[in-house]
């Protein structure tokens, strides 16, 4: 009988160690997977912008996505950044009348960078980086 109660204590305490190192690992992907994506929505901005949004982001002494830095380092930064610059070639204008034949900026960008297709790069990207880590 005080085996079972051993075993099940421990049972219920690994189970409660298991299910919050599953909370703290599924906020840090989703901050990860947040970072990602305001990293491919600035640049993507940015550069169909021609460079506008950083200029606006040092006239007024705005950190940009340096914040999402620290969050995603470096290097996925620059996938990230290089994944939105490639998005925003793809914007054309729209050839309406009431638009006078402008683009479609911030809505392209934001659709994209919340899109499923950022969502599973950004997740696959956090995952690599859980591996390397671990190792």
């Amino acid at each position: 009988m005080r085996h079972k109660l051993i075993y099940k204590s421990i049972y219920i305490s690994l189970l409660i160690s298991f299910s919050t190192l599953s909370c703290k690992t599924n906020k840090a992907q989703k901050e990860y997977i947040r970072a990602y994506k305001n990293v491919v929505m600035y640049e993507c901005i940015n550069n169909a912008s021609n460079g506008n949004l950083s200029t606006f982001s040092e006239n007024n002494d705005d950190l940009g996505y340096a914040p999402e830095v620290g969050i995603i380092y470096h290097s996925d930064a620059l996938h990230a950044k290089e994944v939105g610059i490639r998005y925003s070639k793809e914007i054309k204008p729209i050839n309406y009348s009431d638009y006078e034949n402008r683009k479609p900026i911030f809505s392209k960008c934001a659709n994209f960078a919340n899109s499923d297709s950022v969502h599973t790069i950004a997740k696959t990207k956090y995952k690599v980086l859980r591996k390397f880590n671990k190792n």
